[in-house]
């Protein structure tokens, strides 16, 4: 759906601390018993409510809201998520 809707390229300034979060297609298009999707609103709502202490709980957040969303119904696509952590802005010496 997303190559047919087309995507906007930005430039986003992170900082240290920041977390960055990038989804595969399956988590917007996760489909609920009623057919409705997760969609790119839902997931950036979530993100704004979840936990920014570890990488690791952002993504155990996110699993457990769209496993939450879809409930019973069986995927359609794989759920890949990765969470980085920016530790440093600066260039660390070999």
């Amino acid at each position: 759906m997303g190559a047919e809707i087309g995507y906007q390229a930005i430039t986003l300034h992170v900082g240290a601390g920041d977390l960055i979060v990038l989804v595969s297609d399956g988590v917007v298009e996760a489909t609920d018993s009623g057919g409705m999707m997760f969609s790119f609103e839902r997931l950036e709502q979530v993100i704004e409510r979840g936990p920014v202490d570890s990488a690791q709980a952002m993504v155990d957040h996110v699993v457990a809201e769209v496993t939450r969303f879809v409930g019973r119904t069986e995927p359609h696509d794989d759920l890949t998520i990765a969470v980085l952590r920016v530790k440093s802005l600066t260039p660390q010496s070999a």
